[in-house]
């Protein structure tokens, strides 16, 4: 639907005028659309930019649908080509409106917010339990309720971290120890190389307080640090290098290179601060 409302614009030169659109999808009259060309829109204070956290950013265009009157897709960008043109671009979306079928995978209350920012960091942020399954543990056990990711381009390699609040009750699966019942994190580091076949190494944790490399009790490294991957075999083999199966492979990013990104995003307090994650405070933005 965005992109066919983008290529209508695209097509009949309306990105060199001033334009306010607003009007009703044909399909389903329950879906409404509005749209702002060459109209600047001040972000004022909702972009978490760990530069600048309360910085004012302002867009050019703007798209919104909504559904019911609701809000549930946002888009505000200079260039939607050229996310490196002033500002990067800015999307918020709930995922639930835009499935099809009887069966959900979100949750009707997530939603995401996604940056990118000129120097070609992207960062994704949820909030609102949004997912109706458990994508971590996998046997309803945990469930993530928000999170904040971070990807970086160096021109080699893509840096990513992430981290993951969720809930857990009792036992974690797969593991034969207990987190306790409430708040749980789940961290993640991860170096791949952009070129194919993407050679990558991950490290990751989960502890009942944030950042802290270990499962249960036990050493982290003991539960599959670090593991290979790539774009050909999907995921290669873990517990590198102590692993006898999971030799260091010389091809693949340094164990030693993750480890310095996922002690870095602990280290980072306004991107991966304990508020930040379990309550980003996600949310549509007032469009006019």
């Amino acid at each position: 639907t965005f992109n066919q409302i983008y290529n209508i614009i695209k097509i009949w030169g309306l990105f060199n005028y001033e334009i306010s659109i607003s009007g009703t999808l044909p399909a389903n009259p329950l879906w409404t659309f509005r749209v702002r060309i060459n109209d600047d829109f001040i972000a004022r204070g909702t972009i978490d930019d760990p530069l600048s956290p309360d910085a004012d950013v302002t867009y050019s265009n703007r798209v919104e649908l909504s559904y019911n009157a609701s809000p549930v897709f946002q888009f505000f960008f200079d260039d939607i080509s050229n996310s490196s043109i002033e500002q990067g671009c800015l999307l918020i979306v709930k995922p639930y409106r835009f499935e099809t079928g009887a069966t959900h995978f979100f949750n009707e209350n997530g939603i995401f917010e996604g940056r990118v920012k000129s120097d070609k960091t992207l960062y994704i942020t949820f909030d609102g339990t949004p997912w109706t399954t458990t994508p971590i543990g996998g046997t309803g056990h945990s469930y993530p309720i928000a999170g904040r990711g971070k990807m970086t381009d160096d021109g080699t390699n893509y840096n990513v971290t992430a981290m993951v609040y969720t809930h857990v009750d009792g036992t974690m699966p797969y593991y034969t120890c207990t987190l306790g019942s409430g708040e749980s994190y789940y961290t993640l580091a991860y170096i791949a190389q952009i070129a194919s076949p993407n050679y990558s190494t991950a490290l990751w944790g989960w502890s009942d307080s944030a950042k802290n490399d270990r499962v249960c009790s036990f050493a982290f490294n003991a539960f599959g640090n670090y593991g290979y991957f790539n774009s050909i075999q999907g995921f290669v083999c873990d517990g590198m290098p102590d692993a006898s199966d999971c030799p260091e492979d010389s091809r693949y990013p340094s164990g030693a290179a993750v480890s310095t990104l996922y002690t870095n995003m602990a280290n980072t307090a306004q991107e991966f601060s304990a508020a930040s994650i379990t309550s980003p405070g996600v949310a549509f933005l007032t469009f006019d």
